[in-house]
């Protein structure tokens, strides 16, 4: 059995053989399900058996199953396939990362579609609408996260048999200030993941950067983009490099629609021409991320900039908005991720 699942507390992936069951009074503590039923294959084949896997036999047996982290590990953990393919979303702090992914996955969850569908994995999709609904349903924002929640959901699409993942871990962007420390190993782990890359620009760090007059930026936004994106790297060899599409999303660009209308013109379809591309590209140099660019172009696979608003429009009141979110742009990058062309 080929089977592996997704810990949603470490975001170890883990073969089912490597998964801890808890043992019998004769045997060693914390045993793997690979030790504890070694001749599960042997037991089908030769005795004719139905097919069960360690984790069915472990749960046979009213054992409970847990990864190495200590966390029991359901059976709605399980992965739909055996190759793992993770889109997972990173930013600074305050740069918009949660409002963009609540309106992305209503946008994705709204497209006209019989063939593709999202499914939270475990309890996911509860904790999730929780949040989603207080900016969808209540018109306000979410209340600040500063311990970090993971979430993890199945794309999946009636065409194809490998089924990607898209994952996020909601720690608000302060992690990024312990650049120079040691990380907690399950955002290691969630940075290891093998797959794409969304890396949120602050819309509102690039209207100060550009001297605009907006004042929604933390000066004490220190941390840049381009020493998140070498963190996450620093590890890497080529060949992940070269396994890895990025999309590059600047996030709250309502902010900079009056000066910049091209912005918007880029929120409402996947500028793919050489020429949007092209100005998007300039426009993320002029804010002074040159650096980020070339460091972008030189390293991974394949790279998109998009620009996208989360609101449809720049609010007035910070606690309640004044009315719904018509979010522009949030969906694309996703689309481009899975090669999946945007309904007209």
């Amino acid at each position: 059995m080929n089977d592996k699942y997704l810990c949603l507390n470490c975001w170890r992936i883990s073969h089912v053989n490597d998964l801890i069951g808890q043992p019998h009074w004769r045997e060693p503590p914390d045993g793997r399900l690979g030790d504890l039923y070694p001749h599960s294959f042997w037991r089908q084949t030769l005795l004719g058996l139905a097919p069960k896997d360690p984790y069915q036999l472990a749960v046979q047996d009213d054992r409970e199953v847990k990864c190495k982290c200590g966390e029991p590990m359901p059976e709605c953990a399980k992965l739909p396939t055996e190759r793992v393919s993770a889109i997972r979303i990173i930013g600074p702090k305050n740069s918009g990362k949660t409002f963009f992914l609540i309106t992305m996955l209503d946008s994705f969850n709204r497209m006209q579609s019989e063939e593709m569908a999202l499914r939270g994995i475990c309890d996911t999709s509860q904790r999730f609408g929780q949040i989603s609904s207080a900016l969808l349903k209540d018109r306000r924002r979410p209340e600040a996260n500063v311990t970090g929640e993971p979430y993890a959901w199945k794309i999946m699409d009636a065409q194809v048999e490998q089924h990607p993942m898209l994952a996020f871990h909601d720690f608000g962007g302060q992690i990024w200030e312990q650049v120079d420390r040691n990380i907690p190993e399950n955002l290691t782990n969630y940075l290891a993941l093998p797959g794409h890359l969304i890396l949120v620009l602050d819309g509102a760090r690039i209207a100060r950067d550009l001297n605009l007059a907006f004042q929604d930026a933390n000066p004490g936004d220190s941390v840049d983009d381009l020493s998140i994106l070498e963190h996450i790297t620093k590890n890497w060899n080529r060949q992940d490099y070269n396994n890895t599409k990025l999309a590059l999303v600047i996030t709250k660009a309502d902010i900079l629609w009056e000066e910049y209308p091209v912005l918007r013109e880029a929120c409402a379809s996947l500028s793919k021409t050489d020429e949007k591309q092209e100005y998007l590209r300039q426009f993320i140099i002029k804010s002074g991320r040159k650096a980020l660019v070339i460091f972008v172009e030189q390293r991974f696979r394949d790279a998109c900039i998009f620009a996208s608003s989360s609101l449809g429009f720049c609010p007035e009141e910070r606690d309640q908005f004044e009315r719904q979110p018509e979010p522009l742009g949030t969906l694309l990058p996703l689309l481009w991720l899975l090669d999946i062309e945007a309904p007209v």
